[in-house]
């Protein structure tokens, strides 16, 4: 780059950037965000970029290899009509010897070279700098991405302007480029529960949210959610004569039905039982009962005065994720579309999620915020519980730095009275800082409350 007669306070500023270099070196690691970043700001800034250099990882037992990861990245990149050059493979990334021999093939292939060096291993970065830099003397240059400031840091102390707003990509070519996939979307299951949200709001705003939650007649979760194959409870439920109904009504006959099964099957009807007894006997307080009634007909919990056995299990089980917490997360999403919807680029909910080779480690982030190449993802749980909101908080700063790398920010909405010090051991045990994690309690769900310390977090 060349800055004869630029005075060096503007240099440093990036007020004046000359990018003339024709070669783009990229070392490829697992998050290929920045790769992605970088190659979007050169192809608008610099018309002589002509050749694409990637540098990956080979496949062996002491490493993994990056190759999916390049062709994911020359895939989203198809458009930009740069030359992609043949990908060079690093068999030990820990070599000197070995990157230095596979760079050696392109330097007679290059003019003007730049490394950009935010992937790959600091040993990759390191060699592969000295060697470049040797090779190509004054036709070499280089740079990283700061996570910290959104600027290309330049090797001559030049900076980009910030790029979060510069460059953009979609949450549908994020998870993409790191390898995910959406499973699922779940929000057309709990359409028939939108006239209960204002019920919900309305305790928040009157602050009888948490008697609602009481121990005293309010939801109890491990009363009323099912797991597993004790969904049988609701066979034949609304037949007054069914096993379920005559073993919770008649001691004797429950007692002479263990006795006809065997001691397995004697097990899991005699838990089953226990189950639906605490279900069917639950006195709820007005609170509570005050939700269930405003559910639409098929999904009410208790009519007249005592459990509804008419109830399917299906409606049953949404009725009670969705008092559970789905109606919170659709609480937060309604503030963030009513306060910040002109603030990002997407908005989205509930989404499921998991790596294309591991369908089994399948997981939900419950909102997403796109600004730029920016991902905020939001992680809500209506559980007070310390170990329940800290596993919260471990999943939420994992996933978004998993799908949007160190950029990344996690929010963290629990029931809590007090986070300071969740916040504090969430910071202290994933490594990362309070301008990459929130943590909310009970007392921010008011509106008000909430987009104050929502605009504090966003432009922090």
């Amino acid at each position: 780059m060349n800055f004869a007669g630029v005075k060096d306070a503007d240099i440093k500023k990036g007020v004046f950037m000359n990018l003339d270099f024709t070669d783009l070196v990229l070392l490829i690691g697992t998050s290929p965000l920045p790769d992605y970043v970088a190659v979007k700001y050169f192809t608008e800034k610099n018309s002589k970029l002509n050749r694409i250099w990637m540098v990956c990882s080979a496949e062996s037992d002491n490493q993994a290899s990056t190759e999916k990861y390049a062709e994911l990245l020359k895939d989203l990149l198809k458009d930009s009509k740069l030359k992609f050059q043949e990908l060079i493979y690093i068999k030990d990334i820990d070599s000197k010897e070995d990157i230095e021999s596979k760079l050696e093939k392109m330097i007679n292939k290059s003019e003007k070279v730049h490394l950009f060096f935010t992937g790959g291993t600091k040993a990759m970065a390191v060699y592969s700098y000295s060697y470049l830099k040797d090779k190509k003397k004054g036709d070499f240059s280089a740079s990283y991405l700061s996570a910290r400031s959104f600027k290309i840091e330049f090797d001559d102390e030049v900076t980009s302007d910030d790029l979060k707003d510069v460059v953009k990509i979609t949450f549908n070519r994020l998870l993409k480029l790191h390898l995910f996939e959406e499973k699922k979307d779940k929000t057309d299951e709990y359409t028939c529960f939108n006239s209960v949200d204002s019920k919900f709001e309305g305790l928040i705003d009157d602050n009888k949210i948490d008697n609602f939650y009481s121990k005293d007649g309010g939801f109890q979760r491990e009363i009323f959610k099912i797991e597993g194959k004790d969904f049988k409870i609701f066979k034949n439920l609304s037949d007054p004569g069914s096993d379920m109904r005559k073993s919770v009504d008649c001691e004797t006959f429950f007692q002479t039905k263990l006795d006809e099964l065997r001691d397995r099957e004697a097990d899991n009807f005699k838990l089953r039982v226990n189950i639906f007894k605490k279900i069917s006997e639950y006195k709820p307080n007005d609170v509570f009962q005050g939700i269930i009634n405003a559910f639409p007909e098929g999904f009410r919990l208790r009519e007249n005065g005592k459990f509804n056995t008419d109830i399917m299990w299906h409606n049953y089980k949404n009725a009670v994720d969705f008092i559970d917490g789905f109606w919170f997360e659709r609480y937060i999403k309604k503030l963030i579309q009513n306060n910040f919807k002109n603030d990002f680029d997407e908005i989205l909910f509930n989404k499921e999620l998991s790596k294309k080779d591991n369908n089994k480690d399948k997981f939900e982030l419950d909102l997403i915020l796109m600004k730029g190449y920016q991902l905020i993802g939001i992680s809500c749980t209506t559980s007070k519980e310390k170990h329940i909101c800290k596993e919260k908080g471990f999943e939420i700063v994992l996933r978004t730095r998993q799908i949007g790398g160190e950029e990344a920010k996690a929010i963290l909405i629990t029931r809590a009275e007090t986070v300071s010090d969740l916040q504090s051991e969430l910071i202290l045990s994933t490594g990362t800082n309070n301008k990459n994690i929130l943590v909310l309690g009970i007392d921010d769900w008011p509106e008000n409350k909430f987009v104050k310390k929502m605009k504090g977090y966003f432009s922090n």
